[in-house]
């Protein structure tokens, strides 16, 4: 009897001090915005009804990547009024058209969010991709990533986007990580700070909430949360002074959200397969509590294996929230999600308090974005002003900055166009040959070879016979990808050809992969006279490092990993 009131009486004092932690949050949240903008949550709060204001909570999945919007999506708006809407692949025309839709038949404007962490070209047509983390991550400029993110900011803006799920502040200790690798700035934790608050600070310099991600730490991974539940079997002070580096500077430094990554952490969690973003001890205890983080609170798209894999849709909403979300990605099922935090509310599951600080915390995050104004996206030279000149030259800009000369021990680089009469360039797999070549031919008219991606016998046997009257390559290989268990997307027969080829003459290597792609070049890089990572096969790289092997541009990039 004596052991159950004592049960009794440390559940009411957890009660009481959860609700005593949000009424603090709440104070200091009043705070940090103004009286104008705390009159206008109140005021659409009370105007909302019960289901109205549950919906706020929801960010709905639009559309399937280069799939059709929903068309359910227009009735959760009408009928439940959603919060927002996170936009996937499609082009950028066709986004601001169905955006501007959507605007129209929502009472309380929609919160809008993307994917973008190198830019909208991550998710949209006819836009711009900046360099993947990694490859900021190999750049000692952060200003250039600073004037990065303020381009994307204001990229963002004309497309309508109010959050953008990013930076990576994921710290790649693992270089198996199947699942962040290049969407990260390396495995130093200190330069994954410096360089995501950079970025953070040129989005939120043009108004958008920049989220963080993935808490408390996706980099030290070797499954995929969109398939299962990575489990991270490392010690409370190994993830404090690793995983959560990056995330208290940022918190130091007005981070305006964060995203909870579904991870099983046992040093946090002590219920077996309770993935972090449903697990109070992490997202209320760790991230709100310890390191007092008071702002957007966002879930991983609750629709991944990591999370559906052993709770369901409904409860999974439920949990969510009562762990201490804000709003809550891309529900599987929004209609459940809804009538289940309905059902927790009624019940007092769900602290009616609590429930009511979080919606109008949304609110006033709605109104810093400028959504107390209806927003419509203007058409007018909307392609146009997502690819401008200036963008275009800063994405140059960081590339140049970007390429690592791994090694010239031969002295071979700078070439002097005098000197390469016997020098030819081989290029396997690239996207971007002909930019390469263009820029080469500006400095010296060598021969140039091609090999696709995969090749046969009698396409490489040609090539030796065509090859053999020159003593000096540079072999540029190309059409690489970020993804270990595809092998960065290197072939076999393209790494013996290349190795093979530097057995027998001076080989200028020049690979446009990752730095964690070259490790299937450690054992024989020996063989090559000069290495150069140029982390991505695209145009800017391309350019960059044709003038880098003149001369004409300095070698400034460092080894992020």
């Amino acid at each position: 009897m004596i052991i159950q009131q004592m049960k009794k009486l440390l559940f009411l004092l957890f009660i009481f001090a959860t609700r005593s932690l949000s009424g603090q949050q709440a104070d200091k949240l009043n705070h940090f915005f103004n009286e104008k903008e705390n009159r206008w949550a109140d005021s659409v709060y009370q105007s909302l009804s019960q289901t109205e204001r549950i919906a706020q909570l929801l960010i709905v999945r639009a559309n399937n990547s280069r799939e059709n919007y929903f068309p359910e999506i227009s009735q959760y708006i009408q009928k439940y009024g959603i919060g927002g809407v996170c936009y996937f692949g499609s082009g950028a025309m066709r986004q601001a058209k169905q955006n501007n839709a959507w605007q129209k038949i929502s009472r309380v404007p929609l919160l809008t969010a993307i994917d973008g962490e190198w830019g909208l070209g991550m998710r949209l047509d006819s836009t711009i991709s900046f360099p993947y983390q990694m490859t900021l991550g190999a750049i000692e400029n952060d200003q250039l990533i600073f004037e990065m993110g303020k381009e994307i900011g204001k990229e963002c803006k004309r497309m309508g986007i109010h959050m953008n799920f990013a930076p990576v502040v994921d710290v790649n200790v693992n270089p198996n990580n199947p699942v962040i690798n290049s969407r990260s700035f390396g495995d130093n934790p200190q330069k994954v700070a410096t360089k995501a608050l950079a970025f953070l600070n040129g989005m939120q310099s043009e108004g958008i909430l920049a989220t963080a991600k993935h808490f408390p730490g996706h980099g030290d991974t070797d499954s995929d949360s969109h398939h299962t539940l990575p489990v991270i079997n490392r010690s409370v002070a190994r993830m404090d002074s690793v995983e959560l580096f990056p995330f208290k500077k940022l918190i130091a430094n007005n981070l305006s959200g964060i995203m909870i990554a579904h991870l099983y952490i046992p040093a946090y969690e002590k219920e077996e397969n309770l993935a972090s973003t449903l697990s109070p001890s992490i997202v209320n205890g760790l991230l709100r509590e310890t390191l007092k983080f008071n702002g957007l609170i966002v879930t991983d798209a609750l629709d991944m294996e990591g999370v559906t894999k052993f709770v369901q849709p409904g409860e999974i909403e439920v949990r969510a929230l009562m762990a201490g979300n804000d709003l809550l990605l891309l529900p599987k099922d929004v209609p459940k999600a809804i009538s289940s935090i309905a059902d927790a509310l009624e019940s007092g599951r769900i602290d009616s308090n609590y429930f009511e600080k979080n919606v109008k915390k949304i609110l006033l995050y709605k109104y810093r974005a400028g959504l107390n104004k209806k927003q419509e996206i203007d058409l007018r030279n909307l392609i146009a002003d997502l690819n401008n000149s200036k963008a275009f030259a800063l994405n140059q800009s960081l590339f140049e900055q970007a390429i690592i000369l791994l090694k010239n021990t031969q002295n071979t680089l700078p070439l002097l166009p005098e000197t390469t009469s016997n020098t030819a360039v081989l290029s396997i797999g690239m996207n971007s040959a002909n930019a390469f070549s263009s820029m080469v031919k500006n400095y010296a008219n060598l021969p140039f070879f091609r090999l696709p991606k995969s090749f046969d016998l009698a396409q490489q046997e040609k090539l030796k016979s065509d090859l053999r009257k020159y003593p000096t390559l540079i072999v540029a290989l190309g059409g690489t990808s970020m993804f270990p268990n595809r092998n960065f997307g290197l072939t076999s027969e393209s790494i013996q050809l290349i190795n093979e080829l530097a057995k027998s003459r001076t080989v200028i290597f020049t690979f446009f992969g990752s730095p964690l792609a070259y490790r299937e070049f450690l054992k024989t890089d020996s063989l090559f006279a000069s290495a150069i990572i140029a982390h991505q096969d695209n145009e800017f790289a391309a350019r960059a490092v044709a003038q880098q092997l003149f001369g004409a541009l300095p070698f400034r990039g460092k080894l992020p990993v």
